[in-house]
């Protein structure tokens, strides 16, 4: 018997593999200054987390954790200011909704817990969630 239903929120509940990579490309950009198409050469959206694509970049560039910080931390705030635009579909919340009267639903997330925080709020989709993982 079923009794708890756990969600992806990246990729599944919402649509953010693009907001992901374009932060990343562009914070790269700022800080490093390679171009899109040299980035773009080396990282691709994948799946993999910010941090594997920047080991990747400190191997074949030489970065020091300073800068690797610095193009996270700018990556996070251009993620932050685009997720404040994510909206849930109203198929989702009949989904959620008819879900969550039957199932305990969760997230369970890779994603840092202020970014689950935001887009779960942003959606407004947190009742339906008896917990959430991040």
């Amino acid at each position: 018997m079923i009794d708890l239903i756990i969600f992806d929120l990246d990729g599944v509940l919402a649509d953010t593999e693009h907001t992901h990579f374009s932060a990343l490309c562009m914070s790269i950009n700022r800080v490093a200054g390679l171009s899109y198409t040299d980035i773009t050469s080396i990282i691709r959206t994948d799946g993999s987390t910010t941090k594997n694509k920047l080991a990747v970049l400190k191997n074949i560039y030489g970065w020091d954790d300073a800068m690797l910080k610095e193009i996270d931390d700018a990556k996070q705030r251009y993620v932050l200011d685009e997720f404040v635009n994510i909206r849930a579909s109203s198929q989702q919340i009949e989904m959620l909704s008819i879900l969550s009267s039957k199932y305990k639903l969760a997230i369970g997330s890779n994603a840092r817990k202020t970014s689950v925080d935001l887009i779960v709020d942003t959606m407004q989709i947190r009742q339906y969630f008896s917990y959430i993982i991040a």
